[in-house]
């Protein structure tokens, strides 16, 4: 028996295994960026979620500090505080928007912020009691030069990690502040 080889010319040794490590390159770096982008997305759908539930807390919060307040119309008492150990008396009348809410050891626990209760139908499911959403109500007298009776009430309210949370605490949390100012009367 003869043995026949094809001669091969010098240039084309190795032109399949070359162009199949290229190939090989290419689909991996494919792959790995697949991997990469879904990873980014499922982190940012993560932070939407956490942000749309840490806003539902704090316009849960808002409500609740509202019905410390008679808000209802035609009430004799309208704009008049229900409970006068839940808010915050104007300090200074006439000198501007009420400003305890920026202060930190307000919201702690201890603090003059009223928490949501962790139990009852209040309280946001799957939070501890040290994480429910707070709020605070502060009186604003906007004019009492002109006798102003009925003031205006601002209400904040905060929702997300504790303030004295821990970095990786506040890292898994988006912290959302709303604030709501009522006036009742003429001004």
């Amino acid at each position: 028996m003869r043995n026949y080889s094809i001669p091969r010319s010098r240039h084309e040794k190795g032109f399949v295994l070359a162009i199949s490590m290229i190939f090989l390159i290419v689909m991996t770096l494919l792959a790995v960026s697949a991997i990469k982008r879904s990873t980014l997305d499922e982190k940012i759908t993560a932070n939407l979620r956490t942000q749309n539930l840490s806003f539902q807390a704090a316009e849960k919060a808002l409500r609740f500090c509202e019905r410390f307040l008679d808000l209802a119309a035609g009430s004799v008492t309208m704009c008049t505080a229900k409970d006068q150990s839940k808010f915050i008396p104007d300090p200074n009348p006439g000198a501007g928007p009420p400003t305890q809410w920026r202060d930190d050891n307000n919201w702690k626990a201890g603090g003059i912020s009223q928490q949501l209760p962790d139990t009852g139908p209040n309280a946001i499911s799957g939070l501890d009691a040290t994480s429910q959403p707070r709020c605070l109500i502060e009186e604003w007298r906007l004019n009492p030069a002109n006798g102003n009776r009925q003031p205006a009430w601002v209400i904040t309210a905060r929702a997300g990690p504790k303030i004295d949370a821990t970095p990786s605490e506040k890292s898994e949390n988006a912290v959302v502040w709303l604030q709501e100012t009522i006036r009742c009367g003429n001004f």
